[in-house]
């Protein structure tokens, strides 16, 4: 009995003293008769830390990061009147294929996608893969492919990359060799 007691006069004392510190209005001469007081400011006090907590961890939050956020979702880059835009890299058995959007913006003109010693790519560890071949629309081969652009009208362009590890997924760098420019994409995302 003597416990429970012990227990209830703690229970009791232990919001006044806390609110003493923490509510600096009340004294300690507070009575029990002021206990609302007492729990009403304590609850304040709790919202406010609780507030407090959330802006800490919304901050936490923004200042994460996750292990690829680096990594670019698409890039787009544009060289004498036509855009070349990265759509995605994937992995398809025990190979790499990078797929691109192209759309010239200019008069009609053909193209040179270049593979072999010309299109590359760079994983993260500096393992450079050279392209095998290249294709756009139905044409595929093994040294480049050529192709007449129309003005205004998109073609998609793949180039493949050979042996790449099941273990790469992303690299620093796919530079692709058209006609006798080179376009730089880096961080892409290999998925």
């Amino acid at each position: 009995m003597n416990k429970i007691l012990l227990s209830l006069l703690i229970l009791a004392y232990v919001p006044v003293a806390l609110s003493v510190e923490l509510c600096p209005s009340l004294d300690s001469t507070s009575k029990y008769s002021e206990l609302n007081k007492v729990i009403a400011c304590l609850n304040n006090n709790i919202t406010k830390l609780e507030d407090k907590i959330k802006a800490v961890n919304i901050n936490a939050k923004d200042m994460s990061v996750p292990d690829n956020s680096y990594l670019s979702k698409g890039q787009k880059v544009n060289d004498q009147g036509v855009a070349y835009n990265l759509m995605k890299c994937s992995p398809t058995g025990g190979a790499v294929v990078c797929k691109f959007s192209i759309l010239n913006s200019q008069q009609d003109r053909k193209l040179r996608f270049w593979a072999r010693k010309n299109t590359r790519a760079i994983d993260f560890d500096g393992n450079e893969y050279l392209a095998n071949n290249t294709s756009i629309g139905n044409s595929k081969t093994y040294f480049y492919t050529e192709k007449t652009f129309v003005k205004d009208v998109p073609m998609i362009a793949k180039i493949y990359f050979p042996s790449v590890p099941d273990n790469v997924t992303s690299f620093s760098l796919v530079e692709l060799f058209v006609s006798d420019r080179r376009m730089q994409f880096k961080n892409i995302s290999v998925k």
